[in-house]
């Protein structure tokens, strides 16, 4: 008995090519979606970044003079104050930015006696150090550098196990940048900025500065932060 061949059933050309391009198609989709979870994930990370190293900054703002003429010992004699016991102290100085050489020069915060010195605008504009200041445009008023990179604030001078600790502290930060910009309210009677203390004879209206700061982090992102710095 003769066995007639069964012919198998293929896919055309046409077949393939639509099937190549479906699967093409689908693929990007996926890639795309992997891409997208991949950027949001690593979001928070710089955030969470930025958020310690403004902290970081802050703590050290916080540790300096409200002003030049201030006491940097103990803060018992301020600016603006017409006290007997202080009289240098009479006048706030109206100087934003370092006030000399050491601190224009200076390669950390550690040279820094006062809240303004911390302007960055200011001090990338004047210093002479081997600081490198980077612009950009969205930060930046007109074509001057105002960002200081992130090790100006890190990096101190240790020794031993600390002085590692330090360093991979700085690797860490790379890419981050810093803008600070301090701004000194006013004194007036009107100055809706004004802190007003209750005296028996008068009401004392003591300065304030303002401290806006700016981490920008390695993929372009902005967070911003604000403080305010009493005279004391």
């Amino acid at each position: 008995m003769a066995i007639t061949p069964r012919h198998t059933k293929g896919f055309t050309l046409i077949e393939i090519i639509l099937g190549i391009v479906v699967m093409s198609i689908a693929i990007a989709g996926v890639v795309s979606v992997m891409v997208s979870f991949d950027k949001t994930s690593t979001d928070p990370i710089l955030e969470t970044k930025a958020s310690m190293l403004a902290e970081h900054v802050i703590s050290q703002i916080y540790q300096t003079s409200y002003d030049e003429n201030s006491d940097h010992y103990g803060g018992e004699c301020r600016c603006g104050e017409n006290s007997i016991l202080c009289p240098s102290q009479a006048v706030c100085s109206n100087i934003i930015g370092p006030d000399n050489d050491l601190e224009r020069n200076a390669l950390s915060p550690l040279n820094f006696n006062d809240v303004d010195d911390f302007d960055s605008s200011v001090f990338c504009s004047s210093h002479t150090s081997s600081i490198v200041c980077q612009k950009n445009e969205a930060i930046c008023e007109g074509n001057d550098a105002c960002l200081l990179p992130a090790e100006f604030f890190t990096t101190s001078e240790f020794t031993g196990w600390i002085e590692e600790q330090l360093k991979l502290f700085d690797i860490a930060y790379n890419g981050f940048y810093v803008y600070i910009k301090v701004n000194t309210t006013t004194n007036s009677k009107d100055g809706l900025n004004s802190i007003i203390e209750a005296t028996n004879n008068s009401d004392i209206y003591a300065q304030v500065k303002h401290i806006e700061l700016k981490v920008l982090v390695p993929n372009g992102q902005v967070y911003t932060f604000s403080m305010i710095r009493g005279n004391y």
